[in-house]
């Protein structure tokens, strides 16, 4: 009666190991799957970052330029008693805005 009880788990063995070893795989698998999804994630949020830090610096850049050249364009008019439009021009030309 032994005998035939040794027999029958002798046939789950392999097939037991055959589960173990392909849940085994998929496990590891999806964990390194999900490793490598969380890696491509932050690598995607740090390029948005800088890209948007590099695109806020340029337009602050832009913005400082333009209001030096308004802060011109006032003391321009301020120092004049009148500015005639070939005046404006030329010194709008000198800026080379």
């Amino acid at each position: 009666m032994k005998a035939v009880r040794k027999y029958r788990f002798a046939n789950l063995v392999p097939a037991l190991l055959s589960v173990f070893v392909l849940s085994l795989g998929m496990a590891l698998t999806i964990a390194t799957w999900q490793q490598y999804q969380q890696r491509e994630q932050a690598l995607l949020s740090a390029a948005f970052t800088a890209e948007s830090q590099r695109l806020i610096a340029v337009a602050e850049k832009q913005l400082h330029t333009y209001s030096v050249v308004m802060r011109g364009l006032q003391g321009f008019f301020q120092g004049s008693e009148s500015v005639e439009y070939p005046e404006f021009l030329a010194y709008t030309r000198a800026l080379n805005a």
